[in-house]
């Protein structure tokens, strides 16, 4: 059985305590920090930039997870890179060949909104390390997953079996179960996770939903 990865993702923590709030994922057993990045194109909202990046890795924070939510990612996967991103991942509906692919040089992925079938990535899943799938409309934190999300992460599975597959978006430890059985390896959460009474708890309760 594959171990489950737990990132809070920042767009749901504390704003004026972003360096408190990463010692406290940390802390909490957290594997990965996931940092979105939105550029008010390609969603209609804003969010983070490799300056944040630099400074939570300059405080030994966890490895983040940048996902650019932009409708031009090339232009920021340097600076990403250099601030400090562990992994980096952008979204397959802007993806424009290979070579943007190729300019990642650290953990590359691929993320895929709602709209998008799954089939959209199935080209890409020998060129890459990890997925994001979108469980709800990116763009903003503490929506409800939407109905098809396990349905898409079973047909990623099927495609391969080895790549890690990343569900963001409304997870919560009554759909966790579900999202591990089709195939889910990594559980990104925000507002169940920041909001939590026992962030420690409830990092555990994910990792472990069967």
């Amino acid at each position: 059985m594959n171990s489950i990865s737990i990132a809070p993702s920042l767009l749901s923590a504390d704003v004026l305590a972003l360096g408190n709030e990463a010692c406290r994922a940390k802390e909490a057993g957290a594997d990965m920090l996931h940092v979105d990045v939105m550029d008010g194109h390609f969603v209609p909202n804003l969010a983070y930039n490799p300056a944040v990046v630099k400074a939570l890795h300059g405080m030994g924070s966890l490895p983040m997870d940048v996902h650019l939510m932009m409708k031009r990612p090339d232009k920021f996967i340097d600076m990403f890179i250099q601030a400090g991103a562990a992994r980096l991942s952008f979204h397959v509906e802007v993806l424009k060949g290979n070579r943007w692919l190729d300019d990642i040089t650290v953990e590359k992925g691929l993320a895929i909104s709602p709209g998008t079938p799954a089939g959209a990535l199935f080209s890409y899943l020998d060129k890459i390390d990890f997925v994001i799938l979108m469980g709800v409309e990116p763009g903003f934190g503490g929506q409800s997953i939407l109905p098809g999300t396990t349905e898409k992460i079973s047909q990623i599975r099927a495609k391969n079996q080895a790549i890690d597959i990343a569900v963001d978006g409304g997870v919560t430890l009554q759909n966790a179960p579900d999202l591990i059985r089709a195939g889910a390896t990594t559980l990104i959460s925000g507002a169940y996770l920041w909001g939590a009474e026992d962030m420690r708890t409830a990092i555990e309760e994910l990792r472990c939903a069967r």
